[in-house]
């Protein structure tokens, strides 16, 4: 999580690992913002600072690292929540997606961002987000952290387009109890689609996670019982995984499901392909989208996505006897119902930006809901004019009403899992010497490829701000001196050093080499990236090619 307080172009020596480091590749601004206050994984963050200190870095003044405490008894608990806050001048911008900035999380993966500004209140959306970050940042009282949370509380949510749905543990070693147990996880959830008339659900209900692993019956029926009883879970099979564009079987790395998810005939009963995305380029990509819709009887009655796995310790565990909710993790995700679009947009919210373009119209009401009924949430799709922009339409009983395009990682009717002839896909499962990926890679072989290229994070990127920024200071000329050019400078310094002029002339020796090693990363990743994209076009074509000759 961030608190910026503009927007603005970036430079970036190299691509964005994922949607964080995307967003400081793009957005320059946030890496010369006031306050910059980052929330991560408890291990991650306390290897990257010990590193950072042995190595003699001190982290950029405007930086605070926080590490959410984890408070159930194992502290086994993680810091899953995938969400940036963007403060400006005249509003808060909270985005909130489904990718981790990891290495191991690129392009070859497809995800989902979604987000929503709020100007300069207190409603419902408000003071849940409220309680989510006051509940991460736990013991974290910088001056950054408290000016977040009166950013928060000052901003008006009175029409946000979605509802949160967060899950932090319980302060009692991971329990929650009383009233805040619906506060959280699957109860809030439950709470949610109670107030908006959908429990209990009847129709099915599509749930699209990147893991299966924690599939207990308890958890299953406190899920039902939440989400609608036909529940069907969304997954990659063998087939989809090793035929992804550019990594093959190494792209279903993030997709964490072991062959024993798969034992009890509950859980085959609820397993469909995870197949059928929408043709917008993206087809041939795993889906790491945690996205789940209610499919009603004219479109889609609510859509919710962000970082909730179907996982117990996501969504957390109800013991009724005790009257306790047990969560691990921390996650946040958005859920969007058509009550909640259509009041946004008879609103005078409706429009409003924190940057907005030249010449762009001021917030007011969408005059397409003049006339319209109410809103209806369809599946997008880029061949069908009335699913590819939000239109009006008359409905089945004569009601006109504003159709608006959710995109959906899925197809809204997905095939059922033949175990007989589908195999799902299995994390860390050798699929033997004969099966072979995209790239002519057995798994094994995929296995040994290297990883895909490590891109700057956005820690990364304002350290090398900031030592460039010191660079550019010391290698200032002082007043009257006569500053060298070319390959004499360069040839000054690294005889100065030599000879013991001091610590600033080895600094800027060093500086020089690692620009020099990350220009050659940089040129050396764009070359393999090339060499991917190569092999990958010249199999499509074979493969292609070679169906012509069956056809014929």
């Amino acid at each position: 999580m961030g608190c910026s307080t503009q927007s603005a172009g970036v430079r970036c020596s190299r691509p964005p690992a994922s949607l964080g480091s995307w967003i400081c590749w793009r957005c320059a601004a946030t890496m010369r913002v006031s306050a910059h206050c980052r929330v991560q994984q408890a291990g991650d963050a306390r290897k990257e600072l010990d590193l950072l200190r042995s190595a003699g870095v001190s982290l950029p003044a405007q930086v605070d690292v926080h590490m959410p405490p984890m408070t159930d008894a194992g502290d086994r608990g993680m810091h899953h929540t995938k969400a940036l806050l963007l403060k400006y001048a005249t509003g808060l911008r909270l985005i909130v997606y489904t990718g981790a900035p990891d290495p191991e999380e690129l392009t070859p993966l497809l995800q989902v961002v979604w987000f929503q500004v709020q100007e300069k209140h207190w409603e419902d959306f408000g003071g849940v987000l409220f309680d989510f970050v006051q509940a991460t940042l736990l013991g974290f009282r910088t001056q950054a952290a408290l000016d977040l949370l009166r950013c928060i509380a000052s901003h008006d949510y009175k029409f946000a387009r979605a509802a949160l749905v967060p899950s932090v543990p319980g302060p009692d070693r991971g329990h929650h109890t009383g009233e805040d147990m619906h506060k959280w996880g699957h109860l809030r959830l439950r709470g949610l689609l109670q107030r908006e008339g959908l429990r209990p659900f009847k129709g099915k209900v599509l749930y699209g996670t990147a893991s299966l692993n924690s599939m207990y019956p308890g958890h299953i029926k406190d899920c039902k019982e939440s989400f609608g009883d036909d529940l069907r879970l969304l997954w990659c099979s063998r087939d989809t995984v090793r035929m992804t564009m550019q990594r093959g079987f190494q792209s279903g790395t993030p997709l964490v499901a072991k062959k024993t998810a798969f034992y009890s005939n509950e859980v085959k009963d609820m397993l469909y392909h995870n197949e059928g995305r929408e043709a917008v380029g993206r087809e041939l990509s795993p889906p790491h989208i945690k996205q789940c819709c209610w499919v009603g009887k004219d479109g889609l009655d609510a859509v919710s996505v962000g970082s909730h796995n179907f996982s117990m310790a996501a969504w957390g565990r109800l013991d009724v006897e005790k009257g306790s909710l047990f969560i691990r993790h921390f996650e946040l995700s958005v859920v969007s119902f058509p009550s909640l679009e259509a009041a946004w947009r008879r609103s005078e919210q409706f429009g409003f930006s924190c940057t907005p373009p030249p010449g762009a119209p001021p917030p007011g009401p969408d005059p397409r809901m003049e006339g319209c009924e109410r809103v209806v949430f369809v599946a997008f799709d880029a061949s069908n004019p009335y699913k590819r922009a939000p239109c009006v339409a008359k409905a089945v009983g004569g009601a006109w009403v504003l159709l608006v395009p959710a995109p959906l990682s899925f197809s809204p009717s997905p095939s059922k899992y033949d175990f007989d002839e589908d195999s799902p896909w299995l994390w860390g499962h050798d699929y033997g010497p004969d099966l072979r990926d995209l790239n002519g890679h057995t798994y094994r072989e995929a296995m040994r490829q290297p990883k895909w290229h490590h891109y700057l994070t956005p820690l990364e990127v304002l350290l090398q701000q900031k030592a460039l920024a010191e660079a550019a200071q010391e290698s200032a000329p002082a007043q009257g001196d006569s500053p060298g050019s070319g390959e004499d400078a360069e040839d000054d310094a690294l005889t100065g050093a030599a000879a013991g002029e001091g610590d600033s002339g080895k600094r800027r020796r060093r500086r020089r080499q690692q620009e020099a090693l990350l220009a050659e990363e940089a040129e050396e990743a764009a070359e393999e990236e090339e060499e991917a994209v190569r092999r990958a076009k010249q199999l499509s074509l074979q493969s292609f090619q070679a169906d012509q000759q069956a056809a014929l």
